[in-house]
C-alpha cells in the first residue's frame, strides 16, 4: 500500500512537471565572447542533473578505488587478530592440559596480533616455569613488559608468584617488594611475602609485615595466627636479653599481645632470661582480662620468691574457676611448695575427680610416695600410665 501511494505521487509529481514544461518551457541563455548558448529551461535542468551525476559518479569510484588498499589492510589485519585469538585460546587450552611446549608454541605464534598481548606471555611464561625452563620464562616475562608497560604491577606479580613457586625465595622477596612500593596494599603480593619471610627464617621482618597483613586481610585469621605464632615463636627465641625482648613486646600491635598463644610465648622468653616478676605480672594481667590454661599452667612453673602470696593468688582465681581441673592442678602444686600437704592432696584430688589427667596422677603419686604412702602411690602412677597409653591407642 505504501508502494502504491509513493508511486502516485510520483506519477502526481510528474504529470504536473510536464504540464508546467508545456505551458511555460522558458529558456537559458548563455554569451560568452563570440558565442551565444541558448537552450530550454527544463533541457538545460536535465543536462546540469546529468553532469552532476556523472561527476559523483566518477568522485566516488576514484575514492572507491583510493581506499581499496586500507579495505585490504583492514580486513588483512582482522584476519591476523581472528587466527590469533584462536591461537590464544589454543594455547590456553593445551596450558591447562599441561602440555607445555606445544602451549608456548601456540601462545606466541601470532602475538604481534593478539588482543591481548599480555596474556599470551604470561601464559607462555608460566608454561615455561613448568616445562622447568626459567631462562625461557624470565624472557616472556621481559617481552611482556614491554609490549605492555603499563601492566607493569600484573606482571611483577605473576613474577613473584613464579619465582615463590620455584623456590627463589631469594629473587621473589625483591619482585614482591617492588609490587607493594606500586601498590602497598596489594593482597596477593602481601600474602607471598609473609610466606616468603617464612621460607627464609626472617621472622623480625615477618613480625614486621603482620599488621598490613591484618589491616588489609591478605590472609585469613587461621593463617594470621599461624604466622603471628611462628614469627614471634622465633623472634623471642632469639632475644638474647631482657630489655631487646621488652622492645619487641612494646612494637608488636595490641591486638597481637592479646593472643594468648603469644602471651605464653612472651611468658616463656621472660622465664628464660629469669625475668620471674615480670613473667608474674603479665599472667595476672593477662588472666584478669582473658582466662587461658597455658598461661595457668605457666604460673605454677614460676618459682616466686613468695610461693605463699602466690598460692593466694591461685586461690582467688578459684572463686570463679572452682571447677577447672587445670586450676586445680597447679593449685596442688603450689600447695606442696609451701609444704601444705593435706591441701596439696586435695587439690589434686579434686583435679582428678573432674578431668583425669596424667601429670596430676604423676604428681599425686610422687606425693603419696614421698609421704611414705608407697603402694597408694603406685596405684595413681599406674593411673596415670593408664591415661597416656589409651589415648595413644585410640
Amino acid at each position: 500500500m505504501k508502494r502504491l501511494l509513493f508511486f502516485l505521487a510520483v506519477l502526481i509529481i510528474a504529470v504536473l512537471i510536464g504540464i508546467q514544461i508545456k505551458l511555460n518551457p522558458g529558456y537559458v541563455l548563455i554569451s560568452t565572447q563570440h558565442t551565444l548558448i541558448e537552450a530550454r529551461l527544463w533541457i538545460s535542468i536535465l543536462a546540469l542533473m546529468i553532469i552532476f551525476s556523472v561527476l559523483y559518479f566518477l568522485v566516488r569510484t576514484l575514492k572507491f578505488t583510493g581506499s581499496i588498499p586500507f579495505r585490504w589492510s583492514h580486513w588483512r589485519s582482522r584476519e591476523k587478530k581472528l587466527k590469533a585469538a584462536k591461537l590464544t585460546y589454543q594455547g590456553l587450552m593445551d596450558l591447562a592440559k599441561g602440555e607445555w611446549a606445544k602451549a608456548q608454541k601456540q601462545l606466541l605464534k601470532e602475538v604481534s596480533s593478539s588482543p591481548a598481548p599480555l596474556i599470551n606471555y604470561l601464559g607462555a611464561a608460566i608454561a615455561a616455569q613448568r616445562d622447568a625452563n626459567i631462562e625461557k620464562r624470565d624472557s616472556y616475562l621481559h617481552q611482556a613488559y614491554e609490549a605492555m608497560p603499563k601492566a607493569k604491577l600484573a606482571i611483577a606479580l605473576v613474577q613473584g608468584q613464579l619465582q615463590y613457586t620455584d623456590g627463589q625465595y631469594e629473587l621473589a622477596l625483591a619482585t614482591l617488594k617492588e609490587v607493594l612500593r606500586i601498590s602497598p596494599r596489594q593482597k596477593q603480593a602481601l600474602k607471598l611475602l609473609g610466606k616468603t619471610y617464612e621460607h627464609l627464617n626472617d621472622w623480625h621482618h615477618l613480625s614486621e609485615l603482620l599488621p598490613d597483613l591484618q589491616k588489609y586481610q591478605a590472609v585469613d585469621e587461621n593463617q594470621f595466627s599461624e604466622m603471628a605464632f611462628v614469627a614471634y615463636y622465633h623472634v623471642f627465641d632469639d632475644v638474647k636479653d631482657e630489655k631487646q625482648l621488652n622492645h619487641l613486646w612494646k612494637q608488636a600491635p595490641s591486638y597481637v599481645r592479646e593472643a594468648a598463644d603469644i602471651v605464653s610465648l612472651y611468658v616463656r622468653a621472660l622465664i628464660r632470661l629469669n625475668e620471674i616478676n615480670r613473667a608474674d605480672d603479665i599472667i595476672r594481667q593477662y588472666l584478669k582480662r582473658h582466662w587461658d590454661l597455658e598461661l595457668v599452667l605457666l604460673f605454677g612453673q614460676l618459682k616466686l620468691e613468695n610461693s605463699k602470696k602466690q598460692l593466694t593468688q591461685a586461690e582467688a582465681w578459684l572463686k570463679q574457676h572452682a571447677h577447672d581441673a587445670v586450676l586445680l592442678y597447679i593449685l596442688g602444686i603450689l600447695a606442696e611448695r609451701n609444704q601444705l600437704w593435706g591441701k596439696a592432696k586435695d587439690y589434686y584430688l579434686a583435679s582428678l575427680e573432674i578431668k583425669p589427667m596424667p601429670e596430676t596422677y604423676a604428681a599425686y603419686a610422687k606425693l603419696l610416695e614421698q609421704q611414705g604412702e608407697v603402694k597408694e602411690s603406685l596405684i595413681y602412677y599406674r593411673k596415670g600410665l593408664r591415661q597416656l597409653i589409651e589415648p595413644a591407642a585410640e
